[in-house]
């Protein structure tokens, strides 16, 4: 067995789809009726055919909580707060500064779901490409290191 992503369910696919493709910057692999898959592994499910698939009525799937959250790294942290602070569909909460002097800001996708950003460490997991995401090792380097993909999106 092995972990194959985070799935959703959302009260507006498409709004919710530009969120995470136009804001967050997660490419879409795959659309189906009622169901969107990024690369990244998200998968959101409109609400009709997520209640389906649990057996449950619509008015019995809860939004929003707050004992998970969805997690980003981004190395430009300032241009993401610009394009943040310009989203009419995202709730804000003031970014703070963690560990080591970086920055994480804690969002709120159209479903009330948490979305936290955090300004990524130089530290980070470095991804050998050529490899494969399975392929990894620390780096404390100071030159600029990528996680999953040579370039940010």
């Amino acid at each position: 067995m092995f972990f194959k992503g985070l799935a959703l369910a959302v009260n507006d696919i498409d709004l919710s789809t530009t969120f995470y493709t136009d804001l967050m910057g997660l490419e879409v692999s795959s659309l189906r009726e009622g169901h969107v898959i990024f690369t990244s592994g998200l998968h959101l499910y409109s609400i009709s055919r997520w209640s389906g698939n649990i057996g449950k009525n619509i008015m019995d799937v809860y939004f929003g909580a707050s004992s998970s959250s969805i997690l980003f790294d981004t190395f430009d942290f300032d241009s993401f707060l610009s394009r943040l602070y310009k989203c009419p569909y995202a709730d804000i909460y003031a970014p703070v500064t963690v560990d080591k002097g970086l920055r994480v800001v804690t969002i709120l996708d159209p479903d009330k779901n948490l979305v936290t950003v955090k300004e990524a460490s130089r530290e980070a997991i470095v991804i050998n490409s050529d490899e494969g995401v399975d392929s990894f090792a620390y780096s404390d380097s100071k030159k600029p290191v990528y996680v999953f993909d040579k370039e940010e999106k």
